[in-house]
């Protein structure tokens, strides 16, 4: 669809989008970083932008104490996908299994979490746990 230009398509660095998250969850003005000067991502570049139809600045260029950054600019997250082993009628996740991470992580993963909604493997059809039961 990308390719196609029916969808507006972008591309920006993961580790980039995973502190944005952050930045936007905090309700902070965007990501300040010099990651992604005179890549692709450089607005003087292509913005990461990855056809035509892509229109929308996501990326700006700032200067801070004689230092030229990239501004990554915050946009609403109305979704979200929340992975787990068992979940319940109140909307509450639990994994039965620590996910993979590094042994040397300084945090743990939560036991739960709370989602907006049930989206358990089985949300298609029957859910034992979505219904309720």
């Amino acid at each position: 669809m990308a390719r196609t230009e029916k969808i507006e398509a972008y591309s920006l660095p993961g580790g980039v989008v995973m502190q944005l998250f952050r930045e936007i969850g905090a309700g902070r003005p965007g990501l300040f970083t010099h990651v992604g000067l005179g890549t692709y991502v450089d607005p003087r570049i292509e913005g990461g932008r990855m056809n035509r139809c892509a229109k929308e600045d996501l990326v700006e260029v700032v200067q801070i104490d004689g230092q030229e950054l990239l501004r990554y600019k915050p946009f609403p997250v109305h979704i979200a996908i929340i992975r787990g082993s068992y979940a319940d009628a109140e909307a509450t996740s639990v994994w039965r299994q620590k996910p993979p991470t590094s042994t040397f992580s300084p945090w743990r993963w939560p036991r739960t979490t709370r989602a907006a909604k049930c989206w358990c493997r089985c949300a298609g059809g029957g859910c034992r746990y979505a219904a309720g039961a």
